[in-house]
């Protein structure tokens, strides 16, 4: 019952945080291409992300009960609070040249921090959430707000290691395979259903695609995350449910979809390496992803004892 009546918040949460996440990103190179010499307070991307902030306040007012406890959802809300702040803030400094050009990265980075602790706290919420009430295959509003949350969250976590690491190939590898990882892994521990991170990883593909191939103009790369993800769920499952082995079903994935991430993303990122090298930091950063995820193995093992259903 407390599941049900915190679906509101989530659902509401997860949208709000996918709209801030692709406006984050439209925002990005929206200077580069229309807004280049100037910041309107109408910019659509600043629509979108102020969108975003309105409606994660709008599910963080509802009495949203059980599985978000009075703390968890506190921490929502002063989210929020900084994200308000540091969008008001972003406006006013844009009005006085001196003045941005001391705090505009500042600014940013503390909007894009409340953007990325509210989507890591929906995320976990949601994925925790629905593992604790064992209602395995039966509440697709859950299992949609996990992939939500989860997309919005590797999206910003994405785009600011791409942003802040983008001269070094070897962070840049390492942490986009680790960001891989422990998301489509927690999706996948979490919902127990094949299809939940492939959901999150299409949902993922199709906004980076429509931002950085048909705004921004970067040479087309083939959408195959979806795929591909779903090809290591499958796997998964099978290691997990066929062989008993989920711990080593888990590293397993991990480690290709922190592999699968670099060979995907190489021909989009055109960085001076070869895709070897890449690949091989995303492997490691995959193995680091799956980790922490290893550490719920004996709970994870308990609730794979039953067969993964397919979405």
């Amino acid at each position: 019952m407390w599941l049900v009546k915190a679906k509101p918040f989530f659902v509401l949460g997860s949208l709000a945080v996918l709209i801030q996440a692709v406006s984050g990103w439209w925002d990005v190179f929206s200077h580069r291409i229309e807004f280049v010499d100037e910041d309107p307070l109408l910019n659509p991307a600043h629509v979108g992300l102020f969108a975003g902030v309105l409606l994660l306040s709008v599910s963080v007012s509802r009495k949203a009960g059980g599985p978000v406890r009075p703390s968890g959802l506190g921490l929502l809300r002063l989210f929020v609070i900084i994200q308000l702040m540091s969008g008001v803030a972003n406006e006013i400094i844009h009005r006085i040249p001196h003045l941005e050009a001391v705090l505009d990265f500042y600014i940013h980075s503390l909007f894009t921090l409340g953007m990325l602790l509210a989507s890591l706290l929906l995320f976990v919420g949601a994925s925790l959430s629905y593992l604790v009430t064992g209602r395995v295959g039966r509440d697709l509003v859950m299992l949609w707000s996990i992939s939500m949350s989860g997309a919005a969250l590797w999206l910003i976590s994405s785009g600011s290691i791409l942003y802040l690491f983008h001269q070094n190939m070897t962070a840049t590898a390492l942490m986009l395979g680790f960001i891989a990882s422990i998301i489509l892994n927690t999706a996948t521990a979490a919902s127990m259903r094949v299809g939940v991170a492939a959901l999150t990883s299409a949902t993922y593909f199709t906004a980076s695609y429509l931002v950085l191939v048909l705004y921004a103009g970067v040479n087309p790369y083939p959408p195959s995350g979806p795929s591909t993800v779903l090809l290591v769920e499958s796997m998964v499952a099978l290691i997990a449910v066929k062989a008993g082995r989920v711990k080593t079903s888990l590293l397993s994935g991990g480690a290709l979809y922190g592999l699968l991430t670099e060979i995907i993303y190489y021909p989009m990122l055109g960085r001076p390496w070869t895709v070897i090298e890449a690949s091989m930091w995303g492997l490691i950063g995959g193995i680091l992803g799956a980790l922490p995820i290893l550490l719920l193995g004996g709970h994870i093992s308990q609730l794979y004892r039953s067969k993964i259903p397919v979405v």
